[in-house]
């Protein structure tokens, strides 16, 4: 797989998917030891949500054969999304369908072809139907029509992990984290999280630290405000491996991801043999993301 087709996929799917699958928290404190207690509640009609989602990486590739460079670059890739999300269907209290609607959607990667943040995606100013039954989604159009290809694969990957199973909901609920307290979080949680594959690497490790309780902007629920790492390592799939840290802000009282800013350095590196001699090609780079979510 190229590069520059596996970025687009990284980039759709690693920004954190801030899914309206609600639930609900509270706190306590024990003298000296502040903790955090999750709950949580079903998922109503009528829950609504708009998030945010930004993407960069810079790249420098590096192709080199039996120790002479024969090409070096550097690019910049982009993404931009906005969207929409209200729940418009449920199934006892679980999540089955929603109407989602992407107000900007724009992505950069270098080529001939490549639009420019300027040029809107074909998702942009329209909304689609979502719905899920497990493992099974359905993308439609405010008629009930299948979108074109070209939109169906953008609202797919957007929102991929669209009314699964909160796992990191459940993970605080088992563990009820104090201040200053370290989790390392299981892959699975993590891939789930993230909507990550196996084309992006293999987890290696990923952890969050409850690092303080801040009161909300908007007078509300107070923030969990977690450090967060993760690490990836090449796997069959892909030699791609990452490590980026920052901070995720979870509502106590509804355990939603309000926002998360996550840096690090990203990379891969392949070689083989050619007839020229040994063939290697790296890329290295910077990864910067930030999501913000606000419910309603």
């Amino acid at each position: 797989m190229k590069f520059h087709d596996l970025f687009i996929r990284f980039s759709l799917a690693f920004a954190v998917t801030l899914a309206v699958s609600p639930s609900n928290a509270f706190a306590n404190s024990a003298v000296g030891h502040p903790r955090v207690r999750f709950s949580q509640i079903p998922t109503r009609i009528g829950d609504r949500v708009q998030q945010q989602v930004a993407v960069e990486i810079n790249l420098k590739t590096v192709i080199s054969q039996s120790g002479q460079t024969a090409h070096e670059s550097e690019d910049k890739m982009v993404r931009r999304q906005k969207r929409a999300i209200e729940v418009t269907q449920v199934d006892g209290e679980k999540f089955k369908a929603a109407r989602v609607s992407f107000p900007l959607s724009r992505m950069v990667v270098p080529g001939e072809t490549s639009p420019s943040l300027d040029d809107p995606q074909p998702v942009e100013g329209k909304s689609y139907l979502f719905s899920r039954v497990g493992e099974k989604t359905t993308i439609t159009d405010l008629k009930g029509e299948m979108p074109p290809l070209e939109e169906y694969k953008i609202v797919a990957d957007s929102l991929k992990t669209l009314g699964k199973p909160n796992l990191l909901a459940k993970h605080l609920l088992e563990k009820q984290p104090q201040v200053g307290q370290r989790l390392l979080v299981p892959r699975k949680v993590a891939k789930s999280l993230f909507g990550m594959n196996d084309d992006m690497g293999g987890i290696k490790r990923f952890e969050l630290t409850l690092r303080e309780v801040q009161p909300s902007a908007k007078n509300q629920s107070p923030l969990a405000i977690f450090d967060a790492k993760i690490e990836t390592m090449p796997n069959e799939t892909s030699p791609m491996q990452m490590v980026v840290a920052g901070q995720v802000a979870i509502e106590i009282e509804t355990c939603r991801i309000l926002s998360a800013e996550l840096s690090g350095p990203i990379g891969m590196s392949t070689t083989q043999p050619t007839e020229g001699g040994i063939l290697h090609y790296g890329i290295s780079g910077q990864l910067r993301m930030a999501t913000q979510a606000d419910y309603r």
